[in-house]
């Protein structure tokens, strides 16, 4: 698969045989740099015609609260307008990580099917079952 957007901290990529956008952030990213991706994630929504998205946070590391407000306040409403539908998450065995992804989720209202799996296999059946 060919990655849509490609930087050292973030992959992202389209997987043509199920229909997902897949975002694989490769290192933390900087605050500027994961509001940047996370934008970019909204053009590939559109630019594939797909809500199905799986962000493998494995490598994440933490986010800033104002990075996860503006997930929530922000991010979130722009994303749901351009088909963002269902979401699984690949989360790090680490708990720290998996603290800030769920909580970031959290602040979240209306929030479309969302699960948390530990492998990609399992985040990608999970999604093409809902």
């Amino acid at each position: 698969m060919l990655p849509y957007f490609q930087k050292d901290f973030l992959i992202i990529y389209y997987d043509e045989v199920n229909r997902i956008v897949v975002s694989k952030w490769e290192i933390p990213p900087a605050s500027q740099e994961f509001r940047n991706g996370m934008d970019v994630l909204i053009e590939a929504l559109i630019h594939f015609n797909t809500g199905k998205v799986i962000f493998d946070t494995v490598y994440l590391g933490a986010l800033l609260d104002s990075d996860q407000t503006w997930i929530s306040r922000n991010w979130y409403e722009r994303a749901v307008r351009a088909g963002y539908s269902q979401v699984a998450f690949v989360i790090p065995q680490e708990v720290f990580t998996q603290m800030f992804v769920i909580e970031a989720v959290n602040q979240t209202i209306n929030r479309i099917p969302t699960a948390y799996f530990h492998n990609m296999k399992e985040a990608i059946d999970w999604i093409n079952l809902v």
